[in-house]
């Protein structure tokens, strides 16, 4: 993936992201069927996102959790374009925007999308 968004690390905004990340999950779930892998992990990402150390730790460690999401977004069969856009804001959120384009398109997100890179 040679294009992608650069912008600044924003811990903040990241957690509103993994809120619309939540959300989503939540609207397209009934009981039988709530991604639970997923909204447990989100609940990892929020409390990385809200720990203490230094910026640099806090989103490496919100990093590693996200990938991890990925893996169960996947098993869980949540991928949709919205789904692949709010992933793709997370990592560049997290400083990982090269990262956050793949991850996109693995979680759903359109090629084709006029908001991608």
């Amino acid at each position: 993936m040679d294009r992608f968004f650069n912008v600044p690390v924003d811990l903040e905004h990241a957690l509103t992201v993994v809120g619309r990340i939540q959300h989503i999950l939540l609207q397209s779930s009934t009981e039988a069927s709530a991604p639970r892998l997923s909204l447990e992990r989100l609940a990892r990402i929020e409390e990385r996102l809200q720990g203490s150390g230094t910026e640099d730790e806090i989103r490496l460690d919100a990093a590693v959790e996200a990938r991890l999401l990925v893996g169960d977004l996947q098993l869980e069969g949540m991928k949709s374009d919205r789904m692949g856009q709010r992933m793709r804001n997370l990592f560049e959120l997290l400083g990982l925007g090269k990262e956050g384009a793949e991850i996109g398109l693995l979680c759903g997100e359109n090629p084709n999308s006029l908001q991608r890179p």
